[in-house]
Formats: C-alpha cells, structure tokens, sequence
C-alpha cells in the first residue's frame, strides 16, 4: 500500500491552475504561429491591398493576443479566490493506493467527512510531474497528490501500480 496524508488548500487550486495555464498555453502559441504565418503570406503573396492589409491585421494578432491573453488570466487569477468552504488548510486528505483499487478520504473536523474507493478504470487519465500527481476523474476534475505528503510505500511502488494498471493513461511528464 502506498499513502499520502496532505491538506486539501489554496495550494491544491493553485497547481490546477498552473497546469491548465500550461496547457491553455501551448494551444494559444500554435494558434498565434499559424496567424503569423497566415499573415506573412498575406503580406508576402498577396495579390492586392486587401490581402496586404489582412495580413498585417493577422500579423498584428498574433503578437497582442497571446500577451493579451496572460494578461487577462493573471489579473483574474489574482481576484477570483476558491469559493468552496472545503479547501482550506483545516481540510485534511488521504490517499491510499493498492494493486486493484485506490481510495481517497477528506475531512474537515466535524463539518465534512467524504470517502471514496474506485478500480483505476474510472480515472480518465493520471498524470506525473516533478512534484504531484494529478488524478483526473474527467477533463476538468482532479484530484491533486503532492509527492512530499507520501507516508507510507514508494513513489516508484506507485508508478509502477498506476503504469501497470492504467497504460497508455499514465503520464510521466518529470523533467
């Protein structure tokens, strides 16, 4: 058995965040290349002034709306807070993994008891970074692991586990 003890806090809403970001990211820049490059042809090959003109409008695009876009996600970052009363550092949470199955349980004294035990097949996919593990039960919910918080077992017992029984849908993404 391989377990972690941790807080279910603001530093849970934080790593989901940066991970989204990262991948809202990716998609962004290659949408703002495939515009630049749309608009370098524009200007390039164009055959007349309204192929010019929308390819410096293309061009123009695709350098502001990236910056733009980082910058609208940091000032809404900084006011939009976690509204749920659960995430907070009195919330504990406990992960417990086995060959078959893994269980999870979040407490917050006596306000709120959860529990839950599920085979790894309900997890749409689990993925591995230098720090945490992201479990994720759909494309936008997750369960976030820190790898300090590990109690008991190995964090190589728990990659092989988690390789073994979800394949393809376990991600190593550690540098």
């Amino acid at each position: 058995m391989i377990e972690f003890k941790g807080k279910f806090d603001e530093n849970v809403f934080k790593s989901v965040n940066k991970r989204s970001f990262k991948t809202t990211s990716i998609v962004l820049l290659v949408l703002c290349a495939i515009l630049l490059v749309l608009g370098i042809v524009g200007v390039v090959w164009g055959e007349d002034a309204v192929d010019h003109n929308l390819g410096l409008e293309l061009i123009a695009w695709s350098v502001i709306f990236y910056p733009l876009f980082c910058g609208i996600y940091f000032i809404m970052r900084k006011f939009v807070k976690p509204t749920s009363a659960l995430m907070s550092a009195d919330t504990e949470q406990q992960f417990q993994f086995f060959e078959d199955r893994f269980m999870c349980s979040q407490t917050k004294g006596e306000e709120f008891n959860d529990f839950m035990q599920a085979k790894y097949s309900v997890l749409f996919r689990v993925i591995e970074t230098n720090e945490q593990y992201f479990l994720y039960l759909t494309r936008t919910q997750c369960f976030v692991i820190n790898k300090a918080d590990i109690t008991s077992g190995s964090i190589d017992e728990l990659n092989e586990i988690l390789h073994k029984a979800m394949g393809e849908k376990f991600k190593n993404l550690k540098k």
